[in-house]
């Protein structure tokens, strides 16, 4: 059993003594079946009490059945053929063992994708929905919720920056990304494209200053890192470096961490990472 089912637990039997001493020690086919204890009448009972008990009991029940090991099903990867015992992510089954063989269904679906041919008419249909007034050709057809345009082809959707790109230059090799140059998802021009493996990809995103490294002070940092968006350049930053400043500052004080994240409206965790620096590891740190 997990640590949040014992936790949950331990607040389930809290709550169920509560409902004895306040019951005159109901038993617990009393307040799961009878509507007796349950009724105004009683001191201190609400109506809806047994109800309540009855849906925590529910909860308890699908959260031991969902961290047990013998509930979970044992079924074969389609990439290894690796027997394993599925875990549940947003209600649908893992159908792969590990992340090497996701990786791999990803690149054989688009390699199947791609293998789509293109006829006249395919090209036609594609290029009805390209703007070319500008520099970047923007796709005007539907789009994913990243901005990638999506073209319908024989019944599946796949990038049009693909497509743009296997219209010019032909096929693509499998494993590779077809990259942009300008930074601009909706883009389908294929002066604007190029194909790279996926590391390749990755670094171009880190060279143009697109990438936050959640730790600086790594020392496996390539040369290009000092381009990194660090602090409050980042679009999701919550706190800036004065900010942090105080806050390291306070904490030399005697401030606990607890009374530094209520004052300014953060996560505890979140202030305690920035005040020893395991983020906002920039910024310097007060002399005590």
């Amino acid at each position: 059993m997990s640590r949040a089912v014992r936790r949950f637990t331990t607040r389930l039997d809290a709550t169920i003594r509560l409902h004895h001493s306040d019951h005159g020690g109901c038993t617990r086919r009393d307040y799961s079946r009878s509507r007796d204890c349950a009724t105004p009448s009683n001191s201190g009972a609400r109506p809806s009490f047994a109800v309540s008990i009855g849906r925590l009991r529910k909860r308890r029940l699908s959260m031991a059945m969902t961290n047990d090991e013998a509930a979970r099903p044992l079924i074969a990867c389609p990439i290894c053929g690796t027997l394993f015992k599925a875990r549940s992510n947003k209600g649908k089954l893992n159908q792969r063992c590990s992340r090497p063989c996701s990786i791999k269904a990803r690149n054989a679906d688009k390699a199947r994708k791609d293998a789509n041919p293109l006829d006249a008419n395919a090209i036609e249909r594609f290029f009805a929905s390209v703007d070319k007034s500008e520099e970047c050709w923007i796709w005007r057809g539907n789009k994913n919720q990243r901005g990638y345009g999506l073209f319908h082809l024989r019944d599946i959707n796949v990038s049009a920056h693909r497509v743009s790109w296997r219209i010019v230059h032909g096929d693509i090799p499998e494993g590779l990304y077809i990259c942009h140059r300008c930074d601009n998802p909706s883009c389908v021009n294929p002066d604007h494209l190029f194909p790279g493996t996926p590391l390749e990809n990755a670094q171009d995103m880190v060279r143009k200053g697109r990438h936050a490294h959640p730790n600086p002070s790594k020392d496996y940092r390539p040369k290009y890192q000092k381009n990194y968006m660090r602090g409050s350049e980042h679009v999701h930053s919550k706190l800036n470096e004065s900010l942090v400043w105080d806050m390291r500052i306070r904490h030399v004080q005697g401030e606990r961490y607890a009374d530094i994240a209520r004052s300014i409206g953060i996560r505890e965790t979140t202030c305690r990472q920035a005040i020893v620096g395991e983020r906002w590891a920039h910024v310097p740190f007060p002399d005590k």
